[in-house]
């Protein structure tokens, strides 16, 4: 189920760096639900996703007939591009569920703008657009979606959500 190459590899050097600055100034879940001892940037999240997801690959060979691991790299690598402008948005903030909608809103209006101006390259382009849509759009069919998603919960709130998460979305690991 792999594919050839990846997102990452394929972006402009300039754009890779650029992102992966903006996104090194990004905290994540500064004041959240679960603090860290450990200060996270939006990078540090993604880089720590690719680890997770090399760990898996790496003991569970088995799963590559389930997951498309290069899409799933792909989701992991844009998912959060739109933070550059909009920044994260803490769940235990106390206007959180008023905010939200705003701030998504705003989230995906930057990954757009980021995008748009910043790679040329139409099928390039067309790629990421295609790559960030999977994510976001939460497609209850797409199973495949649901890892990379959990994964970012699972480092956000640990072991409880990993069990729900399991038997929800992947019954057939948990008869």
């Amino acid at each position: 189920m792999e594919t050839e190459t990846n997102l990452r590899s394929r972006l402009p050097a300039e754009i890779v760096q650029a992102c992966g600055k903006a996104m090194s100034d990004i905290p994540r879940w500064k004041g959240g639900l679960v603090e860290s001892k450990r200060a996270e940037s939006n990078l540090d999240h993604v880089n720590g996703l690719h680890i997770l997801t090399k760990e898996v690959r790496e003991v569970y060979p088995a799963l590559a007939q389930y997951f498309d691991w290069t899409a799933i790299g792909n989701m992991i690598d844009v998912h959060d591009i739109g933070e550059i402008i909009s920044t994260d948005l803490v769940r235990s903030r106390p206007d959180y569920l008023e905010v939200k909608a705003r701030h998504k809103r705003k989230e995906r209006l930057g990954f757009i703008v980021l995008s748009s101006h910043h790679i040329k390259d139409e099928s390039l382009r067309r790629d990421v657009l295609n790559s960030y849509r999977r994510y976001t759009d939460l497609n209850p069919n797409d199973t495949m979606l649901y890892l990379p998603i959990f994964w970012t919960k699972f480092k956000q709130y640990g072991l409880v959500l990993l069990m729900f998460t399991m038997t929800r979305f992947y019954p057939w690991i948990f008869p």
